[in-house]
């Protein structure tokens, strides 16, 4: 039997080899195995399981989130954005981490301002984007001003308000 070439009853669309559904435990896994990893000084593996963390926070809440979990969906996006900016900041790569935590302000109040999302997803934005907004200070104060988190903390919306 020839493998190069698929039988017609054996080809697949594109969709078929989606990867399988971002899920909480999912993401959960992959935290502890960063954790891990940081325990035995790999830092590399580490930065590279907090990154698929990210992209699996990301994921979960593009799905609608399991009930009575939104804030768990949430808490996972700001986590996850906020070690890979530490790891960043902590590798002098100051800028990718300002742009990260950025992003996860500007993420999470997007969740806020969406009134398509269900009451209990935006009420964790609510919550998590105190999270975010003292991160951007904290970033701030730690390493001097950067323009995009001056931008994020001038923002109306920035601060948790509606435009």
């Amino acid at each position: 039997m020839d493998l190069g070439t698929p039988h017609p009853s054996q080809s697949h669309s594109a969709s078929s080899f989606s990867p399988a559904p971002a899920t909480l435990p999912l993401w959960e896994r992959t935290m502890q195995r960063a954790r891990g990893a940081a325990r035995l000084g790999q830092m590399a593996m580490s930065l590279a399981y907090q990154q698929q963390a990210l992209a699996l926070s990301l994921r979960v809440l593009q799905q609608v989130p399991p009930a009575g979990r939104e804030d768990d969906c949430v808490a996972a996006l700001v986590v996850s954005h906020l070690n890979v900016a530490d790891l960043q900041a902590q590798a002098a790569e100051l800028d990718a981490a300002a742009h990260l935590r950025c992003r996860a302000h500007a993420l999470v109040q997007g969740l806020l301002a969406d009134g398509r999302h269900s009451p209990a997803l935006r009420q964790a934005a609510v919550r998590h984007s105190r999270e975010t907004f003292a991160a951007l200070l904290a970033h701030a104060a730690h390493h001097g001003p950067h323009p995009a988190i001056a931008q994020a903390l001038a923002s109306p919306r920035g601060l948790g308000l509606q435009h």
